[in-house]
Parts: C-alpha cells; structure tokens; sequence
C-alpha cells in the first residue's frame, strides 16, 4: 500500500472493507471489481489477507480505490502492534470514502468481534466513521431469507450499535452473496434471473449510496491503541532543591567595659554582622503523565515527564 495525496486522482472515491477471516472480504471486493481472481480468497479458516492489499478498478462512472485489510480477530489474534500497523497503511490514504464492515450473514449476532472492530476504528477515526460505515452481510441467501428478516437484524444492529456508542446515525445495512453471479461446475448460474436481478439492484443502491459519500481525511489521524477508550493527563509540581543562605545586617554598637559604657571619645564602638533571616531559593519541577483508560476498566499508568522548571525565593 502506497498511496498518498500525490498519486491518487481526486476523482478516485476510496473504499476500505474490514472483517474476520471468513466473513468473504476479499470475495466481497472481487464482486465488485467483477474479476473473482483479483483479491485472493480464502478457503480455509487461516487468515489470506495478511497486510492491506489495494486495487484500482472502474464500477459504472467512477474510479474506485479498494482496500483489503488483514483479519482483525483472526486465528492468528492479531495484537495491537498489528492493528497500529494496519491502521498506519491505511493513513497512507489521503482519504476514505466508505468503510464497509463484512459480517458473515450465516451468523448475524451482534458479538463482541463487532463491538471490538467498531472501537478500534473509532480510536483510530473517531465517532466520524459512522457518517462513512455501511455493514454488508455476505452468504446470503434470498433463497432462505426475506425482506423481513433483513429489516429485523438491521434494526436489531442499529438499536445495539446506537445503544453502545450514543448515536443516533442510521447505519445502511446491506445483503449479498458475493458469488452470486458466478457460474458453478456445470456452467450455470446459482440463482435464477429473478434474484440476480434482485442483487443486481442491491448493488445499484450501494453504489449510489458510496456516491452519496464525503471524505473523511486519514492521513493525518493520530494512531491509538484498539483497547484504549480514553487519555487523561494528570499533572504534579515537585520541589526538587532547596537552597538556605543566611542573611546577615551591618550593625553598629557601643561597646561595654567594666565600668559600664566606653566614652564616646576613642573607640568606644563596635561594627559587627547580625544574622537576620534566611534567604531560601526553591527549585520546583511540573511534571505530567497520562493514565490510558482501557474499554475493560483497567488503567495503565504511564511516567511522570518534565514539562517545566522554575525557582522561587521566599
């Protein structure tokens, strides 16, 4: 993946899919390009896609950048080094237009993967990505579903998803089998002219509504940790050296003999140091840390750092 400001057309509109190993990513951007070879697939449960892989392809009038990222909760559990990574080749983007989170659609239970997925790329984007998210259900099958079960689990996600997060934006939920138009062993197609109309028509809709896309700018998105909810600083002032220096007054006084007070004739006074106080010079030093909120409760709490120093006398 090098794609930056400089060598993507301001035309191209950019289209990032995120998923589990199996859930049919690669297949799903395959579809669209209408070339089954042009994503690797996988066909077993061992993650294909191992780094964000990125082609150009036509869709009706408009250029389109697509995006194949790794498997986020995959067999390999990727850690956070992993996601950072990904999360770093994708701000080589100039910019996303749609992120389109795949969810196999033989099973449509909201999971944690789900809510785990959708917070990684809050930290990464922010509470934006849900003006640029659609969730598309791949190996579905109208043959066993209907217009009715589509509109429960969209609604169904949509409670859950506004319930999480606090939102109120509709996410557009969207059905398919990736392989809908592909021929099988003996030459025929799976479904009959009525439904590959019907998923004709459904990606005539996605792609209105990638049309209907803004940009969401990345490339200068700060990088964050998957787990992390929230950063809070906290700051201390410590003293760190306290000088005391004596202060000493010139005091002139008569001086006393046996006989009481010398004459004022001679030497019959005295110039002597008193001790008066102390001057005390104290060196204070702000320090800072940041306490980093995980999602589970758990607080790591980072070094203090110095941010400033200073003296004061007293």
């Amino acid at each position: 993946l090098m794609m930056t400001n400089d060598n993507v057309d301001d035309d191209v509109r950019v289209l990032v899919v995120i998923g589990n190993t199996g859930d049919g990513k690669s297949t799903f951007l395959n579809l669209l390009m209408n070339n089954e070879n042009a994503f690797q697939e996988g066909i077993s449960a061992d993650p294909i896609t191992e780094k964000t892989s990125v082609k150009e392809c036509q869709w009706k009038n408009e250029k389109l950048l697509l995006c194949d990222t790794q498997g986020i909760s995959d067999s390999q559990n990727l850690d956070n080094e992993n996601i950072k990574q990904m999360a770093l080749e994708l701000k080589q983007l100039p910019y996303i237009n749609m992120i389109i989170l795949i969810i196999n659609g033989s099973n449509v239970r909201v999971s944690v993967y789900l809510q785990e997925t959708i917070k990684l790329f809050i930290n990464i984007f922010s509470k934006q990505i849900f003006n640029h998210l659609i969730i598309a259900f791949t190996h579905w099958s109208l043959d066993q579903n209907d217009d009715t079960d589509e509109s429960n689990i969209e609604n169904d996600y949509n409670e859950k998803i506004s319930k999480m997060f606090h939102i109120t934006k509709h996410i557009p939920c969207f059905f398919i089998d990736s392989c809908y138009n592909r021929l099988n062993k003996r030459g025929k197609y799976t479904y009959d002219n009525d439904i590959k109309k019907i998923y004709d028509t459904r990606l005539d809709t996605l792609y209105g509504t990638l049309i209907a896309m803004d940009r969401l700018p990345v490339s200068k998105v700060e990088i964050k940790d998957r787990n992390i909810q929230t950063i809070r600083k906290e700051k201390q002032t410590i003293e760190i050296n306290r000088l005391i220096e004596p202060i000493f007054k010139h005091v002139r006084r008569r001086k006393s003999g046996i006989n009481g007070l010398i004459s004022y004739k001679g030497s019959g006074y005295e110039d002597i140091q008193e001790h008066s106080g102390n001057k005390i010079t104290i060196t204070y030093r702000d320090q800072e840390r940041n306490i980093q909120v995980l999602y589970n409760g758990q607080e790591i709490v980072g070094d203090w750092t110095t941010i400033n120093e200073y003296t004061v006398e007293h």
